[in-house]
């Protein structure tokens, strides 16, 4: 799984506070591509939205930890350990994952996978990107 697909991160809120909003309809929006889009910010957190395909380049988030929650699909997320060892998670629908920040990671998904993510609002999407030592 080595395809670097198309990237679009968009930092901004898909809606407001106090509104519904629909998963399905957000992620149909973006169908085709390689999303991370805001759905709507809660304190000083974000809610965010992704449709994945294809591998991220590893990187780390210096501020704030990151939480990964499988909508629909399978996500692999590889997770980079102080000695260097690289180490995969594989998340089915309705399991999720806390990267604690500093901690260099990656998402992998053969096919199209919806995950939901909690960041701090204020998160680097992504920071610095690293390949694994």
């Amino acid at each position: 799984m080595t395809d670097r697909p198309e990237v679009i991160i968009d930092n901004e809120a898909f809606c407001q506070r106090m509104s519904k909003f629909d998963v399905s309809d957000i992620a149909r929006a973006f169908e085709g591509g390689w999303f991370n889009k805001a759905v709507t910010t809660v304190g000083a957190a974000a809610l965010r939205l992704g449709v994945w395909k294809g591998e991220f380049p590893f990187h780390s988030h210096d501020k704030d930890d990151e939480l990964f929650f499988v909508i629909d699909g399978r996500l692999f997320l590889d997770t980079q350990k102080e000695n260097g060892d690289v180490e995969t998670h594989e998340l089915a629908a309705g399991q999720g994952f806390v990267v604690r920040k500093g901690v260099a990671h990656r998402t992998r998904a053969a096919a199209p996978a919806t995950v939901m993510m909690i960041t701090g609002a204020d998160a680097d999407v992504p920071a610095a990107f690293q390949e694994p030592n």
